[in-house]
């Protein structure tokens, strides 16, 4: 199994590397999904550190809740860009619902 995070602003990530003295992250090669808006604009700005030991996959945002991200792209993209068909969904009642309204 690969973990895979739906992080839209990478919140998540960069608690984690300060948490962690910038060392990373502690699971393996885990998948975080973000806004890509968010990622050029890390990406842009820092040497790539905060994304050391996590492979970051840029995402649509959710157009239509102005949160969140394109579940449909998610996929999309997991699919395309790394081979995934098929993924085990862990999350609150509303995470479960918009992953089987998909």
């Amino acid at each position: 199994p690969k973990p895979v995070v739906l992080d839209t602003e990478l919140t998540s990530l960069r608690i984690l590397l300060s948490k962690h003295g910038g060392e990373g992250i502690r699971a393996q090669n885990p998948i975080i999904c973000c806004a890509q808006d968010v990622f050029d604009d890390i990406n842009h700005e820092s040497d790539g550190s905060l994304f050391r030991g996590a492979d970051i996959l840029p995402c649509k945002r959710d157009t239509a809740s102005s949160k969140g991200l394109d579940l449909g792209d998610v996929l999309k993209q997991l699919r395309e860009r790394r081979g995934i068909k098929s993924v085990m969904v862990e999350g609150g009642a509303a995470t479960l619902a918009a992953f089987a309204n998909k």
